[in-house]
């Protein structure tokens, strides 16, 4: 079963979680990327309403099994926290400054593309859809859900998977 998220493959962009993911593996220095997202977060203080340093930390800097706290802040503030405009950015900026900046070129070497996904849908793969943007459905008001799904179905149609819609 492969269930990619649409966008990513059709319009060849690194997924924000994505991105993310390889800044903490390209980094191993948490504190180097934290003072790089907060100084873009102080940067960007009289755009957007944003709480002091201190406040994200103490309500978001919190271990789980998996992740260490700085890690778990980093995630949550470019995941949920911040505004997703001033997400976006501040995650685009750290791929480019850590990663890469042909993200096209590397959206390519990640992603099966259409034609590949056709293929293994007609080997007998089952070839689903994890949304269009990923984004968290419960995030969003209801005409942007619909949009994430109207997407969602339309690329499960290019790829020529069963949709249910008739």
């Amino acid at each position: 079963m492969l269930l990619p998220p649409a966008k990513a493959v059709t319009e060849h962009e690194v997924l924000d979680v994505n991105k993310i993911h390889f800044i903490l593996a390209a980094v191993p220095d948490r504190t180097r990327i934290l003072t790089s997202l907060f100084t873009r977060l102080d940067q960007a203080r009289g755009e957007f309403p944003l709480r002091s340093r201190d406040d994200y930390y103490e309500q978001l800097a919190r271990p789980n099994r998996f992740d260490t706290a700085e890690v778990m802040l980093i995630k949550r503030l470019l995941q949920r926290e911040l505004p997703e405009v001033l997400r976006k950015r501040i995650t685009g900026e750290l791929f480019k400054q850590y990663v890469t900046e042909d993200e096209g070129a590397f959206s390519q070497e990640l992603y099966m593309g259409i034609a590949e996904l056709r293929t293994v849908r007609e080997a007998g793969m089952y070839v689903g859809s994890h949304g269009f943007d990923h984004y968290w459905l419960d995030t969003l008001d209801e005409p942007d859900q619909a949009r994430e799904i109207d997407l969602s179905l339309r690329f499960l149609q290019a790829v020529g998977s069963d949709t249910g819609t008739g």
